[in-house]
């Protein structure tokens, strides 16, 4: 069931073109005339959109109806989008749901071989699920497949550097002691680091700052693990 949220216009824009394909089902469909094609499009642009300006606002369970909804009409189309899948992968991931985030993650993948974002989201999701070692290997599978003039060529790479880090016990963290490293790391980082640590450990780290707070508090996914009991309770 579609969750409504206060109620919001479209932001402008369009979900990109270059990010779609149409399946053979849809041979019908590309013949239909111009101006139908158009309305299809502006109307799987304006719930991708608004999936995106929900998941911004952390607002994820609405952001994954928004998703839905484009998705479905997308398929109902013919028409499938690798940013469509992208998009709702993150969602997912951030709701907890890694089994199905994964599955769009890979479908973002086999729609666009140059699909950075598709690579990246499985490699968190692996980190994020204990296997790093997984997470590398799809990272440098990544960074062999994909155009390096692709946009997010330069952050896959970044994010194989932070796997590595993980993996290599040597490694001490050098942060300036005057820095936020929620405000510096990457969200989806920081989310990593953060389910790592016990209920008493996080719910200290609520009090550190508001962005500290709206950070864990918007992450359903931070509270749904069961090994999140205090070691000393």
């Amino acid at each position: 069931m579609f969750v409504a949220s206060k109620k919001r216009k479209a932001p402008s824009g369009a979900w990109p073109a270059s990010a779609r394909t149409r399946t053979n089902a849809s041979r019908s469909a590309a013949a239909a005339p111009a101006g139908a094609l158009r309305a299809v499009d502006a109307e799987i642009s304006k719930w991708y959109l608004l999936g995106v300006e929900n998941a911004r606002e952390r607002q994820y369970r609405v952001a994954l109806d928004y998703y839905n909804r484009a998705i479905a009409l997308a398929l109902n189309e013919g028409i499938k989008g690798a940013r469509l899948y992208e998009s709702r992968a993150h969602t997912l991931h951030k709701l907890g749901e890694v089994k199905r985030a994964m599955d769009d993650a890979k479908e973002a993948i086999v729609i666009d071989a140059n699909s950075t974002a598709g690579f990246i989201r499985m490699a968190l999701i692996l980190a994020d699920t204990g296997k790093p070692k997984d997470a590398l290997d799809v990272l440098n599978r990544g960074l062999k497949t994909v155009d390096p003039q692709t946009s997010g060529y330069a952050q896959m790479n970044v994010q194989r550097m932070s796997v590595e880090r993980l993996l290599d016990p040597s490694y001490v963290p050098q942060l300036d002691s005057r820095s936020d490293p929620i405000r510096r790391l990457p969200e989806d980082i920081s989310v990593l680091i953060l389910r790592r640590l016990d209920t008493r450990m996080l719910l200290t780290c609520r009090v550190v700052s508001r962005a500290w707070m709206a950070l864990i508090d918007s992450t359903p996914v931070m509270w749904s693990r069961p090994c999140y009991t205090s070691r000393n309770a």
